[in-house]
Parts: structure tokens; C-alpha cells; sequence
């Protein structure tokens, strides 16, 4: 049997004013948007970030030569703009979503995707003003493919609780969340 005050704490947690909604599900994708941009400018391109996969690929394998250990540094550069994105398009469904937890509407998948996709263009735009970095399409490319993957992942396993698209059309579903007037 649950307590008393886990029912208490489970309200707490659920704001009914339109301030507290937004603080709950629009501040997690906007922190994100703020670490991951200065994460893909600084730290991502530093000298710092490449010597630590050098030493951590040497401690696993000292005799990888120059190239392997130049692959396994593109390739995790590459892997953090796949999964970064699509973190940032699931927290976006996330804040579209809000309390709903039947019915969801196909469209917030759209704006989600769409969202983190523009952020994911503007980042690499303003990366090219940056000296020592440049906007790249493939790494664009690559982010829409986080998004997409993950947004695909959310879809195919809460398929049950997205409304379909007749259900939509009949206005069966809200396609706004609620407390976003």
C-alpha cells in the first residue's frame, strides 16, 4: 500500500498554475539547449577532449596507432551530436506532452523534431564564426538523424497512446497541451 506522502509528493510535483508548467516541462529543454551549445563550441573541439581520448585509448590498447585513435575521437565527436539532439527532441515532446497521458497528438512529434532540428542548424551556423571551429552539413545530417532515431523510438513504444490520425481530424484530441494558452 502507497503512503500518505507519496501521494502528497506526486501532487506537489504536479503544478496547476500555467508558471509552474512551464518551469516543469520547458525549463528541462531549455537548460539542455544552454549545456549543449557551449559543450559543441568549447569542450567538444578542445585540445582537452582529444588528449583525454588519446590517454583513454592508450590505457585500454598502448600499442593503437595515430589513426585508430583518430577514429575513436571523430567517431565519439560524431556519436555526442547523435544522442545530444535527440535528447534535446525528446525533452521538447516532453514539454509539448505536459500531463497528457492518453491521446497524444503525431503533431508534437513534428514540432519536437522541428524544434531540435532548427536548434541543431543554428548551432552549426554560429559554429562558423567561431575561429578555430566550422559549421558542417554532415554533422547537421547527423543530428537529424538523433532526432529522428529517438523521436522514431518514442513513437514505436508508446504507439497506443498516440491518437490516430482520423482521431485528429475529428478533433477528438487536444493537439495543444494543456496550460499553453
Amino acid at each position: 500500500m502507497l503512503s500518505d506522502n507519496y501521494f502528497k509528493l506526486k501532487t506537489f510535483f504536479q503544478p496547476k498554475s500555467k508558471w509552474g508548467r512551464l518551469w516543469r516541462y520547458w525549463l528541462p529543454p531549455l537548460l539542455w539547449m544552454a549545456f549543449i551549445f557551449p559543450l559543441g563550441n568549447r569542450i567538444g573541439s578542445s585540445p582537452f577532449f582529444y588528449r583525454l581520448v588519446v590517454k583513454v585509448v592508450a590505457w585500454i590498447n598502448p600499442q593503437a596507432s595515430l589513426r585508430t585513435i583518430e577514429i575513436i575521437y571523430i567517431v565519439l565527436r560524431k556519436s555526442f551530436h547523435f544522442f545530444e539532439y535527440g535528447l534535446l527532441a525528446v525533452l521538447f515532446f516532453r514539454a509539448f506532452r505536459q500531463d497528457v497521458h492518453q491521446n497524444w497528438s503525431r503533431k508534437w512529434l513534428f514540432w519536437s523534431g522541428s524544434g531540435a532540428g532548427v536548434y541543431a542548424c543554428l548551432d552549426e551556423f554560429l559554429q562558423s564564426f567561431v575561429p578555430t571551429r566550422h559549421g558542417s552539413l554532415l554533422d547537421v545530417g547527423i543530428d537529424w538523424l538523433g532526432i529522428i532515431f529517438f523521436l522514431g523510438m518514442l513513437f514505436w513504444r508508446y504507439y497506443g497512446k498516440f491518437s490516430t490520425p482520423a482521431q485528429e481530424e475529428l478533433g477528438e484530441v487536444n493537439p495543444q497541451p494543456p496550460g499553453i494558452v
